[in-house]
C-alpha cells in the first residue's frame, strides 16, 4: 500500500530564514536556508518511516505564492529519490540551474512524498524437513535419534523419532501473531494482539514465554492440530527396576543427587553407601551408574543403597509434582490461560564458591511427547535448530575406532570401568554448510547481509528488518541467523549478585538478532560456566550444537527476542 502527501513553505532567495513544521507524522523537523553570496538552498527534514517502508522524497518549487509549482527540483542532492530510512536527511538544491532568475518575495517549495509500506502481509509458509539418520555414530541425525529413541521403562514412551519435522519459513510476524490471537479470544484463550501500529512483516517480539506457549497452542487447535503444552504436569519418573509400573517405592537410585553430589565434592559424602563403587570413582568427580545405558540396573552395576539393607528399591519418581506419592500422567488440560511456571531450583554452594540461583520452568513435563503434532519451542538440548539452521546436511565418513560412541562420550570403557581416551578420526565425520555454502566462517562472509540481518559483515544492520529480507537457506527458510534471536523452551530466572532481589528473566535463545551476537560467556556477565562463543560450523556439531555458536542468553521480552513455531510427524 502507498500512501502520498506533501508540505509547502515560503521561500526567500535574498533572506535566510527556517521554519519547524509538525503538520506531519512522515516529514517533521523542516528548515531551509540559501547560502550567502549562492544560488543553493540547504533544505533540512526529518523523515519518520515505520521499519521496512521506503519513501520517494522530492521537491518542487512556486515563484507565485503556490498558485502554482512549474520548476521541478532536478538539480538536488543528498536525501532524495528513493530514502529507506528514518531519521535527519539533508538535501541542497541548485536554484541557479533550475530558476535561474534573480529575486522573489512570493517563492514556496513543497516537498512530496510517497510511501510504499513495504510487502503486504506475508502469511504462514511451513517448510517439510524429512528426517533420516546418516547411520553415522556420533553424527546429528543419530543424536537426533538417540534423544527420540525412549529408555526402557519410560511411562511416557512416545511414538519414536519424527519421520518428518516442519519449520517455519518465517520468524513469527505481527500480522502472523494477531491472524492467531483473534481466534484464540474467541476460544477460551486470555493472549493480546501486537502493539497498534506495528509493522505487519516484522518479526513479533517483546513477549513473554508464557504468551508465546499459548500462543503456539492456539495455532494449533486453530488448524486442527493436537496441542502441545498442558497446564497440568505430568510427574517425572521411570521403571528403573523394571517390574512394568511407576511407583515411589524407596529412595535408592541410579545417580547421586543434587545435594550428595555436592557432598561428593566437599569430600563429606560416604562412598560405602554406593554398592559395586567403580574403583575410578574414588578419583573422580562422577560415577556412570549406567554403562550400557539401558535406564535400569544391571548386575554389577553402582546403585546408592541408602538404607544399606543389599536391595535396589528404587526412588522411580522423580519430580511429584503435587506430593501424592504416585505417578500422576497429567497433560490433560491444554494450556490456555494463566502461567504454568513449574519449579524453583537454586544451585548449592560448589568448592566454597556461591552460585547465582535460578528458577524457571521445567517445561518439558508441561508437554504431550505421545500424541501431539501441534506446534512447539525447539528443545536447546537437541541438534534439530542447528541443522535446519545450516540449510542442510552431508555426512559421510566415520570415527575410526570400534569403541562405541556413547562410552566413549560418557569417558568410561563398559568392559573395564576405566577411562578410555577418545577416538582418532580416519577421514571426514561429517560437512556441515552454511546457507552460502562452505564452512566459511560468519564472520569471514563479505556479502552476508544478502543472507542474514546481522551486526557482521561489510554492511552490518541498522535495525530489524521485515521477515524474508534476506536469502533463505537451502530449506527455503529465512532468518534462522540473525533479525530476530528466537525462543527455545528453556526458559530461567537470574538471581544476580547471590542473595540479591534483583531478578532477571533469561530464555535460552537461539540464531543471534540482528543487533547482537552473545556475550563470550555464553551467557549473562556472571555465568559461572564460561561457555564460550564459536561463529564456525564446527561450534555445533555434536555437543557444541547445544552450547556453542548458535545459543545464548536473551532476556525475556526482549525487543530483539521473537520466535517460530515447529511441529513433528511421527
Amino acid at each position: 500500500m502507498k500512501t502520498k502527501s506533501i508540505v509547502t513553505f515560503a521561500f526567500l532567495f535574498h533572506w535566510t530564514v527556517s521554519c519547524l513544521f509538525g503538520a506531519s507524522a512522515v516529514v517533521t523537523n523542516l528548515s531551509y536556508s540559501q547560502r550567502k553570496g549562492t544560488k543553493l538552498v540547504d533544505i533540512n527534514y526529518k523523515l519518520n518511516l515505520t521499519a521496512g517502508d521506503n519513501a520517494e522524497v522530492g521537491f518542487l518549487f512556486s515563484h507565485d505564492d503556490g498558485r502554482s509549482f512549474p520548476v521541478a527540483c532536478s538539480s538536488v542532492s543528498g536525501d532524495v529519490g528513493k530514502v529507506h530510512s528514518s531519521g535527519a536527511k539533508r538535501v541542497v538544491w541548485d536554484a541557479g540551474k533550475d530558476w535561474n532568475l534573480k529575486f522573489t518575495d512570493r517563492g514556496r517549495i513543497k516537498i512530496v512524498w510517497e510511501v510504499d509500506e513495504g510487502k503486504p502481509p506475508i502469511d504462514f509458509d511451513v517448510a517439510r524437513i524429512p528426517f533420516k539418520t546418516s547411520g553415522i555414530l556420533a553424527s546429528p541425525s543419530e543424536l537426533l535419534k538417540i534423544y527420540f529413541t525412549p529408555p526402557p521403562g519410560d511411562p511416557n514412551p512416545g511414538p519414536g523419532p519424527p519421520r518428518t519435522f516442519f519449520a517455519d519459513k518465517y520468524e513469527v510476524t505481527n500480522w502472523q501473531w494477531d491472524k492467531v490471537v483473534d481466534w484464540a479470544i474467541k476460544n477460551g484463550y486470555d493472549l493480546k494482539k501486537a502493539p497498534a501500529g506495528a509493522s505487519p512483516n516484522l518479526p513479533r517480539v517483546s513477549v513473554s514465554c508464557s504468551e508465546v506457549v499459548k500462543w503456539l497452542n492456539a495455532r494449533s487447535e486453530m488448524e486442527g492440530k493436537k496441542p502441545v503444552y498442558y497446564q497440568d504436569p505430568q510427574d517425572c519418573g521411570w521403571d528403573m527396576n523394571g517390574d512394568g509400573r511407576i511407583a515411589n517405592v524407596g529412595s535408592d537410585t541410579l545417580y547421586l543427587t543434587g545435594p550428595e553430589h555436592d557432598a561428593w565434592l566437599r569430600g563429606e559424602f560416604d562412598l560405602s553407601l554406593i554398592v559395586n563403587l567403580p574403583p575410578y570413582a574414588k578419583d573422580h568427580m562422577w560415577i556412570n551408574f549406567d554403562p550400557n545405558n539401558n535406564g535400569k540396573l544391571d548386575p554389577g552395576e553402582p546403585f546408592v543403597d541408602r538404607n544399606r539393607n543389599g536391595r535396589f528399591e528404587p526412588k522411580e519418581i522423580e519430580m511429584d509434582w503435587n506430593g501424592n506419592g504416585k505417578f500422576d500422567g497429567g497433560l490433560k488440560f491444554p494450556f490456555r490461560t494463566g502461567d504454568i511456571a513449574a519449579w524453583v531450583k537454586p544451585w548449592l554452594a560448589r568448592n566454597g564458591d556461591s552460585l547465582p540461583a535460578w528458577s524457571g520452568w521445567s517445561l518439558n513435563y508441561h508437554v504431550n511427547h505421545t500424541t501431539a503434532d501441534g506446534y512447539r519451542l525447539p528443545d536447546p538440548w537437541v541438534p534439530m535448530f542447528g541443522l535446519i539452521a545450516m540449510g542442510g546436511r552431508a555426512e559421510r565418513g566415520s570415527w575410526g575406532t570400534g569403541e562405541p560412541w556413547w562410552e566413549w562420550w560418557q569417558g568410561i570403557d563398559p568392559k573395564t570401568g576405566e577411562p578410555i581416551p577418545p577416538p582418532l578420526k580416519t577421514g571426514i565425520w561429517h560437512d556441515e554448510e552454511w546457507p552460502w555454502g562452505g564452512s566459511q566462517s560468519l564472520e569471514k562472509v563479505p556479502d552476508l547481509y544478502k543472507y542474514a540481518v546481522t551486526p557482521l559483515g561489510d554492511k552490518p544492520a541498522s535495525a530489524m528488518q521485515p521477515v524474508a529480507s534476506c536469502l533463505p537457506n537451502g530449506m527455503g527458510i529465512h532468518d534462522m541467523i540473525g533479525n530476530a534471536a528466537e525462543m527455545s523452551s528453556e526458559w530461567k530466572i537470574w538471581n544476580t549478585p547471590e542473595g540479591s532481589k534483583d531478578v532477571s528473566e533469561f530464555v535460552d535463545s537461539q540464531g543471534f538478532s540482528w543487533k547482537k551476537f552473545p556475550d563470550p560467556s555464553g551467557g549473562p556477565p556472571d555465568d559461572p560456566w564460561g561457555n564460550p562463543t564459536d561463529l564456525t560450523p564446527g561450534s555445533i556439531l555434536g555437543y557444541g550444537m547445544w552450547w556453542g555458536g548458535l545459543d545464548s542468553h536473551s532476556p525475556a521480552g526482549s525487543p530483539e527476542l521473537g520466535f517460530r513455531g515447529y511441529r513433528m510427524q511421527y
